[in-house]
């Protein structure tokens, strides 16, 4: 109730922030995702426009990144004999993610036109549903 169909906003309780902080912090470890996976339905069922849901919950994979990163730089070290890697980490291919990425985001601000707020929603549980799928099989 309330993550399609926008309703007027309202602030999180504290107790909702720190009980609902570690709660997602938790489970997203443990699954290994970024924390909006869950911080996105909590915002849109308090009246959050999807835009800034997405906005917020997007750095909550940032944590994650970083500790998958660390452990596979770490975990591959001195395995791969080959120059231009880090550990398990192809140097070449990150700045090919890191340029096209960049270069994906100036033409998405620029060439794509807004999604409609709802669409946006429809189309995030979707993608949740292919990840779970996905998961499971």
């Amino acid at each position: 109730k309330g993550f399609f169909s926008g309703s007027t906003s309202r602030r999180l309780s504290r107790a909702t922030v720190t009980g609902g902080g570690i709660f997602i912090g938790s489970i997203a470890a443990m699954l290994g995702v970024g924390g909006s996976v869950m911080t996105v339905p909590l915002l849109r069922r308090h009246g959050y426009p999807m835009r800034e849901c997405i906005s917020v919950a997007n750095p909550l994979s940032l944590p994650v990144a970083l500790c998958g990163t660390i452990t596979y730089a770490i975990g591959g070290w001195q395995i791969i004999p080959a120059s231009g890697f880090l550990g398990f980490i192809s140097l070449k291919i990150v700045m090919l993610l890191v340029v096209t990425g960049f270069i994906g985001i100036v033409v998405a601000q620029r060439y794509i036109p807004a999604v409609p707020d709802v669409c946006h929603s429809r189309i995030y549980v979707l993608l949740l549903s292919v990840v779970l799928v996905a998961m499971v099989l």
